[in-house]
């Protein structure tokens, strides 16, 4: 996250939510969820790792990122092939 002039908020909370599909995200080394609240960190960045469920499809694997205070939200999608 920036703020208007471009520089990074620190401790920012950043809510990270499965927003279609079933899959789980996660931090590094943590329990796999559907929604979770993570710091940013001195750049800015708030991560996590998105795994993605069992259906295959376009764009049918959704993760949304909102901020209190912050403008709008961020969806991130993913696509997957059947094995």
């Amino acid at each position: 996250m920036r703020d208007n002039s471009g520089n990074p908020l620190a401790s920012r909370v950043v809510k990270f939510e499965v927003d279609a599909g079933d899959g789980t995200i996660a931090v590094q080394g943590g329990l796999a969820s559907r929604s979770l609240s993570i710091p940013t960190d001195g750049a800015g960045l708030a991560r996590v790792l998105f795994s993605l469920g069992a259906r295959s499809g376009e764009g049918n694997n959704r993760v949304k990122a909102s901020s209190v205070g912050a403008a709008g939200e961020a969806l991130f999608s993913a696509s997957a092939l059947p094995s």
